[in-house]
């Protein structure tokens, strides 16, 4: 079954809608959308007024797979919380499996599963995409390397960053990434002994572990019951192969966060240096990254999501800080829904010098290689990635702000923050 017709299933198409007439329609709908750039209607997405089940074959079955693809990404951007956003989602599920997708529509497609947090989706298609051994393989060897990272799986990352280095011996942050996983770490079988003295109790019993809440590359978190305080709190540990460089990480993470005390940044509890952890506040509602992929969430909540983001780094910037890992994965949502940042382990002072970046693909800007120094308008982009994500650069509220964020050119985005949530407020996104 090919992708097109996977499409018609999803949206209850047989073959008594697809009539000669439909078939005359496509080629005229889709030769007038070619030619001057319209963007085609989609049925109940709002895209137009026109309404009934073989729009969307009237208009993609006229297309190469590859243009197809990239109109229901522009789709799904637009209104992400359409009628029919689920069904294309699980068509572009499907999409992703075909190998003569362009190498642009593969990284682009890869780029919105990856934002969702459905790296398993893409993951096949990133590894044809690699296997072309040029520079085209490199965005799909990059993002494949952060995926080792994440499932600290050292081994992978070092035959990746021997393919990538082969190509351009110059990719940022490709080195540094290898070096701090360079050690051996235990696969996420083993536990919460794979971190902590016992399977049970830490920081000399003060803290007993109750679950894991997830991990990557870096380390692991648990929920923790802190036994002094009577309260839980969420406990990050490092991965032993992290802690040369942990004590600096820890400091920065928790003393930034706690300098900042705002409403949406995340609230930092203690420091347990001997452990290599960090006890912060226990956000119930989980990451963003997964609360994205509930299609039911409504715009306003999505919007809610952006302008508290853009207020966390309005705090940040204002203060003299760049985060430089802004990606849903580290924004968390406590159980009221409000969304805190968090992660400021990798934060630096505005102007000073940094290695290459090395944040999520897709969320970093592309003058990383030539801007040795943090710079607010990094986040910026980040967060215009994120935003994307959740509502599309065609949004009538946040698009210009996105769009504005994402240029290529970082003169031309909001300067920093306080820009951010200046523009947003400006274009009726209040608080």
């Amino acid at each position: 079954m090919g992708l097109l017709d996977w499409l018609g299933k999803l949206l209850g198409l047989d073959d008594s809608h697809r009539s000669d007439e439909d078939t005359q329609g496509r080629a005229e709908s889709g030769g007038a959308s070619e030619e001057h750039g319209a963007t085609p209607a989609i049925a109940g997405t709002g895209a137009s007024d026109v309404d009934g089940p073989e729009d969307p074959w009237v208009v993609l079955k006229a297309m190469p797979p590859g243009v197809a693809v990239a109109r229901v990404l522009d789709w799904l951007e637009a209104e992400p919380d359409g009628p029919r956003a689920s069904a294309l989602r699980a068509w572009l599920r499907t999409a992703a499996q075909d190998s003569s997708l362009p190498a642009d529509t593969c990284v682009r497609l890869s780029d919105f599963f990856i934002a969702r947090g459905e790296w398993e989706v893409i993951e096949p298609s990133l590894r044809r995409m690699a296997q072309r051994g040029d520079a085209l393989a490199l965005p799909a060897l990059v993002r494949l390397m952060e995926l080792a990272r994440q499932r600290g799986d050292v081994s992978e990352m070092s035959e990746l960053q021997a393919e990538i280095l082969a190509i351009d011996i110059d990719c940022p942050g490709v080195r540094e990434r290898y070096m701090r996983m360079r050690a051996p770490v235990r696969t996420a079988g083993t536990g919460a002994t794979l971190l902590a003295p016992d399977a049970t109790g830490v920081a000399g019993g003060r803290l007993e572990l109750v679950r894991e809440l997830g991990r990557g590359g870096a380390g692991a978190v648990f929920l923790a019951r802190d036994v002094r305080l009577g309260r839980s709190v969420a406990l990050k540990i490092y991965h032993p192969a992290q802690r040369l460089d942990r004590g600096a990480r820890l400091r920065t993470e928790a003393q930034v966060a706690a300098a900042l005390a705002s409403l949406h940044v995340i609230r930092v509890y203690d420091l347990f240096e001997e452990l290599g952890a960090v006890a912060m506040e226990f956000c119930a509602g989980g990451a963003l990254r997964d609360a994205m992929r509930r299609s039911e969430v409504p715009l306003h909540i999505r919007r809610e999501w952006i302008r508290a983001v853009a207020h966390a780094l309005a705090v940040t910037h204002d203060r003299g800080w760049v985060h430089r890992d802004v990606k849903p994965g580290n924004v968390l949502l406590r159980s009221d829904g409000v969304a805190v940042l968090t992660d400021f382990g990798l934060a630096r002072k505005v102007g000073t010098s940094v290695e290459p970046h090395e944040g999520t693909p897709g969320f970093v800007p592309p003058e990383v290689r030539t801007c040795p120094r943090a710079d607010p308008r990094h986040d910026v982009f980040a967060f215009g990635a994120l935003a994307r994500a959740l509502v599309g650069e065609n949004d009538p509220i946040v698009g210009p702000v996105v769009r504005a964020a994402l240029s290529p050119d970082p003169e031309a985005r909001p300067r920093d923050g306080v820009a951010l949530l200046e523009a947003l407020t400006a274009a009726g996104l209040k608080g």
